[in-house]
């Protein structure tokens, strides 16, 4: 499976896997755009599953942390590590979640390039048909890439402070909204 995703990132596309109980998963390995998330739970858990915000970044640094275990004088080229990856690593970070007001459907697309209204008329037919497990499901993988810029009067921008580990009873969390001083400055 992590070759599977790996491949998956390298080529920014979708993967197909198999479940235990023989259905197919899709998973969404594409990082170009802005994704947003139907449930407060789910953006939770990409706010905070990513150590440094980022999935494709925490997967860089992972393989770059491999390759320096295995070989401490490892380095990245110059032309490869444009960002110095050495710099995130040591750093403290902050997960944040940011809510955006009155988001319309014709600002959406699926993550797997549905148009977003007509996905959200069709989801509204069939949630209230679906069993509380399903309907949960349902909305927490429905997920959407912003086709366009959203004003910074819609948003809300909070830091999330959390403790335990995402998706098991241990995990508690916080929000603290993070307000502009000015001139959409923000600080908390």
């Amino acid at each position: 499976m992590i070759r599977d995703t790996s491949l998956g990132m390298v080529h920014q596309k979708p993967v197909e896997f198999k479940t235990p109980t023989g259905g197919i998963f899709i998973g969404n390995y594409e990082h170009k755009n802005i994704y947003v998330s139907l449930t407060l739970e789910r953006a939770i858990i990409y706010a905070c599953d990513n150590k440094y915000g980022s999935e494709i970044l925490e997967y860089c640094i992972n393989l770059f942390k491999f390759l320096k275990q295995d070989d401490v004088n490892f380095s990245l080229p110059a032309e490869l590590n444009l960002f110095k990856i050495e710099n995130y690593i040591i750093k403290e970070h902050k997960s944040i979640l940011i809510e955006i007001d009155e988001i319309n459907g014709n600002e959406l697309e699926t993550e797997f390039g549905k148009n977003g209204a007509e996905y959200l008329v069709d989801l509204k037919k069939v949630l209230p048909t679906l069993n509380e497990r399903d309907f949960h499901l349902k909305l927490g993988y429905s997920n959407f890439r912003l086709l366009k810029p959203i004003e910074i009067e819609r948003m809300k921008i909070y830091e999330v402070d959390f403790d335990g580990k995402v998706g098991t009873q241990d995990f508690e969390f916080t929000m603290t909204e993070i307000k502009p001083a000015h001139n959409n400055v923000y600080k908390k």
